[in-house]
C-alpha cells in the first residue's frame, strides 16, 4: 500500500526526529499548520512538498508528487526564513548563486536605475 503525501511528510519528519514546531519554523509555518498538513485538513501543494523536502533533506518526498517541483523556490524560501532567524546573509548567497532571470527589459531598467 502506498503512503499518502501526509503520511510521507509525517514519517520523514519523525525519522529525522524533528518536531512539528521545528519543521514549521524551518518552512515558515506554525506547529498547528504542520499538524493540519499531516492530518490532511490543510491542502498540500507542490510548493509545500518542495519546502518540506528541502527543510528535512528528504528528496524522496518529491518523487511522484510533481513533475517540475519548485525546489529552487523552496530553497529560496528556506534561505529567506533562515536569514530572518539568524541574520547570516543566506538570502544574499542564494541571490549570488542563481542567475538574473528578469527579462531583457527588466535588466535594462535595473541597469539604468543604477
Amino acid at each position: 500500500m502506498e503512503l499518502t503525501p501526509q503520511e510521507q511528510i509525517r514519517l520523514a519528519r519523525e525519522n529525522r526526529e524533528i518536531t512539528q514546531r521545528e519543521l514549521g519554523r524551518r518552512i515558515g509555518y506554525s506547529r498547528q499548520a504542520i499538524g493540519r498538513l499531516e492530518k490532511g485538513t490543510k491542502p498540500i501543494t507542490p510548493d509545500i512538498i518542495a519546502a518540506v523536502a528541502v527543510a528535512l533533506n528528504a528528496p524522496e518526498l518529491l518523487a511522484g508528487h510533481c513533475i517540475n517541483c519548485p525546489v529552487a523556490a523552496a530553497r529560496r524560501m528556506t534561505a529567506r526564513r533562515k536569514e530572518e532567524l539568524t541574520g547570516d546573509g543566506a538570502m544574499e548567497r542564494e541571490r549570488e548563486r542563481r542567475p538574473d532571470r528578469r527579462s531583457r527589459a527588466g535588466r535594462s531598467r535595473a541597469a539604468a536605475n543604477g
